[in-house]
């Protein structure tokens, strides 16, 4: 075959894989976000409220002020209740540009926004592994970006990942590229949207004493922390926050307990800790400790290998603990795709097992299989008898959880397999 047929032939397999995600990204993202999105109506809602003047933090307010922004009139905030109202006032300041809107265009503008960013994410994360547009591995990372389950999710819901995860690969790409203190800025705001996800990246950058990157991050968190407080001056919204997620965590959406119908929607460790152990013992220490032993295994331990200049593998681990340790849904999972451009890295560099055993930790959040399942027993597929038993709620509802030990345990072996590390480290 000459060269021409064979760059032919690549294009054509190229066209046709990126056909099949783009329609899957339609079909299950991009088109059912129109219908769906509540919760981004209701983060909406707040950055609308806060804009204001108004607290984000209760329902009853945020009732009046959905109605003058022509919000859905069949999703009123206390149809949710204070206890979904969770996010920092820092996210607010960064959803102005969509909350200045009426929600009818904020809805629109918001999933235009999504659509984007996940383009711009995909393109920075082949950036971080230095893969090229004539190469396949490039490819199957644009198109695993459009596909994997957290991204779908989040779209479809009007959630934030998207926005905070390729804030945060843009910020680590720009890093790379010798941009630092700009890429702080961006992990900066990526903290601020949602710091469970911003923060424990940024603080790598400390852990690496990458101080041009972190400086700045952390300058962007107090700037906009500073406006979003001053905002809500004289009104009780700490009260108000400290209460709601004492709600949440309580007998809310963030219960661990098996009293929370929708627990399997967490893929932190809290549920399987208290499934294994039972809710009397020191839940939140034990996930600590756990998660505190990946941290020394990974961190401290020697290692025989420089790491590649992009972090990859340590911001899969760092991001893989944050997704233990703090409450967590299935769409923030979306930091994993970290992992998968790692993997695919990795294989191009001939570490096939490292690579495949990454793939796989990650991969099991590729398709939304606790909901799928969830879904199958409300309709009566799966039996009630097999659904009530301990083997399905311990290993098949919380999978996630135990995937995510078996990734920070396959990391800690693959943190001596790093890619060679390229001789343009400019901005590391």
């Amino acid at each position: 075959m000459t060269r021409d047929n064979q760059r032919l032939k690549f294009r054509a397999l190229v066209a046709l894989w990126m056909l099949c995600c783009l329609a899957i990204f339609l079909w299950r993202g991009a088109i059912p976000a129109f219908e769906y999105g509540k919760d981004g109506l209701l983060v909406y809602t707040e950055a609308r409220a806060w804009l204001e003047g108004v607290s984000p933090y209760d329902a009853l307010g945020l009732d009046a002020v959905a109605s003058r922004a022509r919000g859905d009139p069949a999703w009123p905030p206390t149809r949710r209740g204070n206890a979904d109202l969770l996010y920092p006032p820092t996210t607010f300041v960064v959803l102005t540009p969509i909350a200045v809107f009426d929600w009818p265009v904020a809805r629109v503008v918001w999933i235009g926004v999504n659509i984007a960013l996940v383009l711009v994410m995909a393109w920075c994360l082949c950036a971080l592994t230095g893969l090229k547009r004539d190469e396949w591995g490039a490819w199957l990372l644009v198109g695993a970006c459009l596909v994997f389950a957290p991204v779908l999710t989040s779209i479809k819901h009007g959630q934030t990942a998207v926005l905070v995860f390729a804030l945060a690969a843009a910020g680590e790409a720009m890093r790379v590229k010798g941009q630092g203190r700009f890429g702080g800025v961006l992990l900066g705001l990526s903290a601020c949207v949602k710091p469970q996800i911003g923060l424990p990246l940024l603080a790598l950058e400390g852990w690496r004493r990458r101080w041009g990157v972190l400086i700045p991050g952390l300058i962007m968190i107090g700037v906009v922390g500073a406006i979003a407080v001053a905002r809500l001056g004289g009104l009780a919204w700490v009260d108000e926050l400290r209460a709601n997620v004492a709600a949440f965590t309580a007998t809310g959406a963030g219960d661990p307990s098996p009293l929370n119908a929708i627990r399997y929607q967490m893929v932190n460790l809290h549920p399987l800790v208290v499934d294994l152990l039972g809710s009397s013992v020191p839940v939140g220490l034990i996930v600590w400790g756990i998660v505190g032993a990946f941290g020394v295994a990974y961190f401290l331990m020697p290692r025989r290998t420089q790491e590649h200049p992009s972090d990859l593998l340590a911001m899969t681990m760092v991001s893989a603990m944050g997704l233990m340790l703090v409450y967590h849904r299935s769409y923030d999972a979306i930091v994993l795709l970290m992992g998968i451009a790692w993997a695919i890295g990795a294989w191009r560099h001939g570490l096939r097992v490292p690579a495949i055993g990454v793939a796989l930790g990650c991969g099991v959040f590729a398709l939304p299989f606790t909901g799928l399942f969830a879904t199958l027993v409300e309709k009566g597929v799966i039996p009630e008898t097999l659904a009530s038993t301990s083997l399905w709620r311990v290993m098949i509802m919380g999978h996630q959880s135990w995937a995510l030990l078996l990734l920070g345990l396959v990391l800690v072996l693959c943190r001596g397999h790093d890619v060679d590390v390229k001789t343009d480290t400019q901005g590391v």
